[in-house]
């Protein structure tokens, strides 16, 4: 029967290595110390001394990282693997004497020898480089296997402060940090190994690493202009960092489906925490250009197609309330382009799934409630956006959605949501809440897809997109270069005109209040208008000075529609009544009361 030796055989037999002895030789002697750390009593060895004789394996003797010899080189290939030998041996050590008498003794080295160990790790990762065919996932120099050494040893040292406090100091370790974790999705080689080496578990990640290294810093004067300098030591291409972050999030989305364990969760939960930390660099705009948006609305959807369970139920329903947040700051960072599309992706039926994890935990519930209650229903005064809410509307009813499966909090959520949303389909004809048809104007069919490039215009087929692309290029472009620099578009003539409609029955049914008011001021110039930037919507007789400015009379009404991040659009109706020299104010106000009394409110206006 085969025994391993004892580690201090091991040491031995590698303190007696010579520049003669064959490669495969040391190789074979680091494999048989890795395996004696694992299994030898842990009084045979001293901690310091097995971790002394990995030294010289970490790097060749007198090199820096990039100058040694080509990466192609036999003795690199041979080097490298020593390197990736001897930082398993660390692993194992770290994990074999922490929390035993002899850790204190194992720390000391570990820290003294970091800036060999640093070496170790960034040559190792010179195998991730490689142009040829990677070697199987199990030998020590291949991509999968690579990156999993190295994600372990750095994940470990985040248990130790005194250890990743190496690792938050040194430039050359953060760059690495970031490097892996752009890699791993970039590198297709790699994808397709750790794939198969972790067909059911969750593949190892740069994501938790990042954070803790780079977003958890807190020596940076400036955290977001230094982490996105750091992250661009990495990618120099900005949008580039920032589809590598939006591509961790789809990735942890296709682990949710995929993967029963609780695993997949974490990463989608650490993934969100660091894009919400990109958001606040420069990356914002490349970020939301990309459709960070739509990628989260598509996490929540995943998430809530899990049944609930008590093991998971604490970290989903805190990636539920990343969501809920994260949607409440961006879902109309580019006007109701966003909006529409996550309504179209389920975003609401995937809120009406989450309630099991809603009722569990109340910050979950309050960050819905906020985006329920406070955020959406603003918006619900343009046709485009009413219309993909009546959609939704009509599958819940089918689903039986009020049925009594829904927790308290929630049903009392919804029911507020569902009494406005029914409140505002009355003004809309059924024609007007009809699917719009494709753009090809060719094409009668209705639309269900849209342009994947400016997510505005919609067709039925990608036939159809094909054939109208010459013509839909143009604007195309120009969105997608405006998207970029945060312009959000002007809002289509459909859903202002709606709005406006809007408008005008709700001051049809609040006017008598409005001219009680305006009598009880008894003061001249009237103004009254209805801001739908805030929900409810509030109804006011003073008129901000835009308003007053653009007034060529004593009376006018307005009404302020929300646009997004863009603030708010106002459109104004000036009654053209001017008090007469020898009037008074309680005459004309008189005068004004019975107008608006007697007649239908009349149109507004956009204010240039």
């Amino acid at each position: 029967m085969f025994r391993v030796p004892h580690t201090n055989s091991v040491v031995t037999l590698l303190a007696g290595v010579t520049p003669q002895t064959p490669w495969g030789t040391i190789h074979l002697i680091l494999f048989q110390l890795v395996d004696a750390i694992e299994v030898s009593p842990l009084s045979d060895s001293v901690p310091s001394a097995t971790i002394e004789c990995l030294l010289p394996y970490l790097a060749p003797p007198g090199t820096r990282y990039g100058d040694s010899v080509p990466v192609e080189s036999p003795d690199d290939m041979h080097n490298t693997k020593s390197a990736g030998i001897a930082i398993t041996a660390l692993a194992s050590i770290l994990r074999r004497y922490r929390s035993t008498p002899y850790w204190p003794n194992a720390l000391q080295r570990l820290v003294g020898c970091w800036p060999s160990t640093l070496m170790g790790l960034l040559f190792y990762a010179r195998a991730l480089l490689r142009k040829d065919p990677p070697p199987p996932m199990t030998e020590v120099d291949s991509p999968a296997y690579t990156f999993t050494a190295i994600i372990t040893l750095l994940q470990m040292y985040t248990d130790v402060e005194s250890l990743a406090a190496l690792v938050r100091r040194t430039p050359q370790g953060i760059n690495l940090v970031s490097r892996l974790w752009a890699f791993e999705t970039l590198n297709s080689r790699l994808s397709t190994q750790l794939t198969e080496m972790f067909p059911d578990l969750c593949q190892p990640t740069a994501a938790g690493l990042l954070n803790y290294y780079l977003f958890a810093r807190r020596d940076l004067v400036d955290a977001g202009a230094a982490l996105l300098l750091t992250l661009q030591s990495s990618l120099p291409n900005v949008s580039k960092i920032a589809s590598v972050g939006l591509e961790h999030i789809s990735r942890s989305t296709v682990a949710v489906y995929r993967l029963e364990n609780v695993s997949a969760i974490d990463q989608m939960h650490t993934n969100l925490h660091n894009l919400g930390h990109l958001h606040s660099t420069a990356l914002h705009l490349h970020l939301l250009s990309l459709n960070s948006v739509g990628i989260v609305t598509q996490a929540l959807v995943a998430l809530v197609s899990r049944p609930f369970e008590a093991a998971s139920a604490d970290v989903t329903a805190g990636c539920i309330t990343q969501i809920c947040e994260y949607l409440q700051k961006y879902v109309t960072a580019d006007g109701l382009t966003w909006l529409n599309q996550s309504l179209e992706l389920g975003l609401l039926l995937a809120l009406l799934k989450a309630h099991p994890w809603l009722a569990h935990k109340k910050s979950a519930l309050d960050a819905f409630t906020s985006l329920m209650i406070v955020h959406l229903p603003r918006y619900f005064i343009y046709i485009s956006i009413l219309r993909q809410v009546n959609k939704s509307f009509d599958a819940f009813l089918r689903l039986g959605w009020m049925s009594s499966a829904l927790s308290d909090p929630c049903r009392k959520v919804w029911l507020a949501f569902y009494h406005y949303v029914r409140m505002r389909l009355k003004v809309a004809s059924p024609v007007e809440l009809q699917v719009l048809p494709c753009d090809y104007l060719e094409c009668n069919q209705q639309s269900s897809m849209r342009c994947s490039s400016c997510y505005d215009t919609v067709y039925c087929s990608n036939e159809c997109q094909l054939k109208s692309w010459n013509s839909h290029i143009e604007s195309c472009q120009a969105r997608a270069i405006a998207r970029q620099a945060g312009t959000p578009p002007d809002l289509g003539a459909a859903d202002v005109q709606f709005a406006l409609r809007v408008a005008q029955h709700d001051f049809e049914e609040c006017k008598a209040d409005v001219c009680r008011r305006w009598t009880e001021a008894g003061t001249l110039p009237l103004t009254a208008g209805i801001d739908y930037s805030v929900f409810p919507h509030a109804v006011t007789i003073d008129a901000p000075s835009v308003v007053r400015e653009q007034m060529g009379s004593d009376a006018a009404i307005f009404t302020a529609l929300p646009q997004g991040t863009s603030g708010k659009g106002y459109y104004m109706c000036d009654l053209g009544l001017t008090r007469g020299a020898e009037d008074t104010d309680e005459e004309t106000i008189k005068v004004v009361v019975q107008m608006i009394g007697a007649q239908p409110v009349p149109a507004f206006f956009p204010i240039n």
